[in-house]
């Protein structure tokens, strides 16, 4: 039972992670639908491997657990600014940017330095 729940946050880490590139790169830059899906389907299956490595007690060097932490919480941060102010405001489009501007960044630097405090913890054990 155990196995199957670290395969379900696994997937739902990388759905999430995946959902968030992809949005993040049509809505900012000029490219194609296909190379904007290539890049999250690397990022979703490197988040994945990082929160398996996780799930199963495994060491995660900084130079994984930073960027997949930045990577894991600014996706969280940006599904829940965009739904939060969806459900809050309906009918400003200025809050859902707001929110998923500030939320998303917010993510970034709070997941970065929580994964730089993971894995600098787990050296020390």
């Amino acid at each position: 039972m155990k196995t199957l729940l670290k395969i379900a946050v696994s997937l739902l880490l990388s759905g999430f992670v995946g959902f968030y590139i992809q949005t993040v790169l049509l809505i900012t830059t000029d490219l194609t639908y296909w190379i904007s899906s290539a890049l999250s389907l690397v990022c979703a299956a490197w988040v994945g491997w990082c929160a398996w490595q996780l799930f199963t007690g495994k060491h995660i060097s900084v130079g994984a657990a930073v960027p997949a932490g930045a990577l894991i919480f600014g996706a969280f941060g940006f599904i829940f600014g965009l739904l939060g102010s969806m459900l809050i405001t309906t009918d400003s489009k200025e809050t859902a940017f707001t929110g998923i501007v500030i939320a998303s960044i917010l993510g970034l630097l709070i997941g970065a330095i929580g994964g730089l405090f993971y894995a600098n913890g787990q050296k020390r054990h």
